[in-house]
């Protein structure tokens, strides 16, 4: 019997061939407008919010979902000043402290949590065996009208820079 006959596995390649396609483009727009520290950051802050969940036995997406919207204004307020944007250097440091911050509180929180935590690195990572078939349909959950992620009708507009690049970082090597 081949693996690929069993619908769990058929599910997670067709999840997986969704997901290429979907990061594909959304991973270009985060290099191209060179916000790769500040995905990183915002997504490991998160695990801040599935210590919270786990602790205040809360469900995890709205916990992990409020402590990464509230991770990511603090990164604004703290890159943003006087309507200026701070120097590189002031920015990274407030990234990575909230990266450490929200890693370092997630996992106190887990540990300090009552009971067994079940397995942390599906929380990190996902499983994509257990996409489940509702997922993958249009309609969503239930053939409800959960939309689908529509691509803007003028991509280029996403790609245009929105500030002049700081003098040195015009993206030429050398002279």
């Amino acid at each position: 019997m081949s693996v690929l006959a069993y619908p769990f596995m058929q599910h997670a390649i067709l999840a997986a061939l969704l997901c290429s396609v979907a990061c594909g483009i959304i991973g270009s727009l985060i290099i191209l407008n060179r916000l790769s520290y500040m995905a990183g950051a915002v997504a490991h802050a998160a695990y801040g919010g599935i210590g919270i969940a786990f602790i205040a036995g809360l469900p995890v997406m709205p916990c992990a979902l409020g402590f990464s919207l509230a991770s990511s204004l603090m990164m604004a307020k703290t890159m943003i000043r006087d309507n200026e944007i701070v120097s590189a250097h002031t920015a990274d440091t407030a990234l990575s402290v909230l990266w450490a911050g929200g890693m370092a509180l997630g996992i106190i929180l887990i540990n300090l949590s009552p009971g067994y935590a079940g397995d942390l690195m599906g929380f990190l990572f996902g499983s994509i065996l257990a996409v489940p078939v509702d997922r993958l349909r249009p309609g969503g959950r239930d053939g409800g009208a959960e939309p689908l992620p529509v691509l803007p009708q003028q991509p280029c507009r996403l790609l245009r820079r929105k500030r002049p690049l700081p003098e040195g970082e015009d993206g030429r090597h050398g002279r």
